[in-house]
């Protein structure tokens, strides 16, 4: 069912009360029976079912037909001490509670903790075994605390980047999420807010060779053996148009990069909060962003198709003229990006998903 290094599974008389459930991709959530409103903050869904299961489970979670329906089955979990002992003292608090989400399937998959208690959410911890994932962590580290500097004030606080029992790493972060904090999966003018002051506040004029988007082509060209072969040829021919403008206009501005800008990622306290950093980089084209924003939504909450995906890009240029000097260039750059990056994680790993929507990342560079 799961295997958490932090968690032992007890019986009914000796363990707290968890309800697990799993979607269809494979990914699951162990929600406590106590203050589930707080600890349900951490499952985002975009299906219908989801969203009913979000919605209605505080009402109805005793109601065995109910879970019965859904998938939800009870588990009763003992969390383990040195673990509770880490969590209690990064908050400064004698007593926390946390749900569970087990994280998404692929080469970085990690498990991912809320961290509360009663109603007032504390942070976020992330956990793995992983040495690549690791890197990862301690890169998101740096990121936050450069952005700090820099004058961002809408992100987490890095709190502890940490070996746990030896074979694991855990980096746990501020958050001042609450439950009536919005998740807002339309694009606004907080969402430009943010994505113009991280322009602004981390902007650099240097040589193509140099940024980290360069890097990012380089790897797509180097991994291209794992593009369908009816596409390389395609695929090269971007690139090298790609390359060849950065190259040649000089004075080009890069900045930060998110990396996974998306509505599950970011929600609306007092103002925009924006957190997972850890695929940022330092120096991409400016308002990349907006491209994953948009594409993830119409992927993975509106379930479009690419010829459905164009037609939304194209009626939101005129609206994108006022922020990006050529949107439908930017929309290539990112398209780019995001094939190289799955394909460099994945290679010969990647899902059907992953594969599904690099195809679909292909169609939508053939259409611009």
């Amino acid at each position: 069912m799961f295997d958490i290094p932090f968690i032992n599974i007890k019986d009914k008389n000796k363990g707290v009360l968890y309800y697990y459930f799993s979607n269809s991709d494979n990914k699951y959530w162990l929600i406590p029976d106590i203050h589930s409103r707080t600890a349900f903050n951490i499952y985002q869904p975009t299906s219908v079912k989801g969203k009913i299961l979000k919605f209605c489970f505080s009402f109805f979670k005793n109601v065995d037909a109910f879970r019965r329906s859904i998938g939800v089955v009870p588990v009763f979990l003992e969390l383990d001490i040195s673990f509770y002992s880490i969590l209690c003292n990064c908050f400064n608090t004698k007593d926390v509670e946390i749900s569970i989400f087990g994280g998404t399937p692929s080469n970085h998959q990690k498990i991912t903790v809320q961290i509360f208690n009663k109603s007032q959410i504390l942070g976020y911890c992330k956990i793995t075994d992983s040495s690549e994932i690791k890197n990862l962590f301690i890169k998101e580290k740096n990121i936050l605390e450069f952005l700090k500097n820099k004058g961002l004030l809408n992100i987490p606080e890095c709190i502890l980047l940490s070996d746990y029992k030896k074979k694991y790493s855990i980096f746990i972060q501020s958050s001042i999420k609450t439950n009536d904090s919005q998740i807002l999966h339309d694009f606004k003018l907080h969402h430009w807010s943010f994505l113009c002051e991280l322009f602004e506040k981390t902007k650099l004029t240097l040589p193509f060779k140099e940024t980290d988007y360069y890097k990012s082509l380089e790897k797509l060209k180097l991994n291209i053996c794992y593009v369908e072969e009816h596409s390389r040829s395609f695929v090269l021919e971007k690139l090298s148009y790609v390359h060849q403008y950065y190259v040649e206009v000089l004075g080009n501005e890069y900045s930060v990069y998110h990396g996974d800008f998306t509505p599950w990622n970011t929600y609306y306290e007092e103002r925009l909060q924006v957190f997972d950093f850890e695929y940022a980089k330092l120096t991409y084209p400016p308002f990349l962003d907006w491209y994953h924003f948009f594409t993830q939504v119409q992927i993975f909450k509106n379930k479009s198709s690419s010829t459905q995906i164009i037609n939304g890009f194209n009626k939101n240029i005129e609206y994108l003229n006022k922020y990006i000097p050529d949107p439908k260039f930017l929309y290539t750059c990112y398209l780019l990006d995001v094939i190289s990056f799955y394909i460099d994680r994945d290679k010969s790993a990647m899902s059907n998903d992953v594969k599904k929507n690099i195809n679909i990342w292909i169609e939508l560079l053939n259409m611009l």
